[in-house]
């Protein structure tokens, strides 16, 4: 009885290579969409450091129109506009910005791309 047992905890894998070949495909597959996902995530940093940019050249051109208008007679357009503008700089003073996790997933891809090639390699040898 003790035979028994022991020969029911074991199952005959019909063509383990197949098996084996099937799995290394999912990997590398499951590998390739979240070589696909750190590219995307790169992408969106890249586009939030142009954003900040844009932000940065914003404030330069309210500050060079602030001191064009200046130069324009005092009027009840301009005042209102200056509060407005003031409004605008402590609005923006008290919002915090993001920091990036850019270069970890940079890191992150290049991992993934390096097991990705041992994969394939594992392939190629069957």
């Amino acid at each position: 009885m003790a035979d028994q047992e022991e020969e029911n905890k074991f199952v005959n894998l019909y063509r383990p290579k197949d098996i084996r070949l099937n799995a290394l495909e999912t990997v590398k597959e499951v590998i390739k969409s979240e070589k696909i996902y750190y590219k995307l995530k790169i992408l969106r940093s890249k586009k939030i450091e142009l954003l900040e940019d844009l932000k940065q050249e914003s404030k330069e051109l309210e500050l060079l129109f602030t001191k064009l208008y200046q130069y324009f007679p005092e009027h009840k357009l301009i005042e209102e506009e200056k509060k407005i503008i003031k409004h605008k700089q402590i609005n923006k003073k008290t919002k915090k910005s993001k920091k990036d996790s850019s270069v970890t997933a940079e890191s992150e891809l290049q991992r993934l791309e390096k097991t990705l090639a041992l994969i394939e390699d594992k392939l190629r040898k069957l």
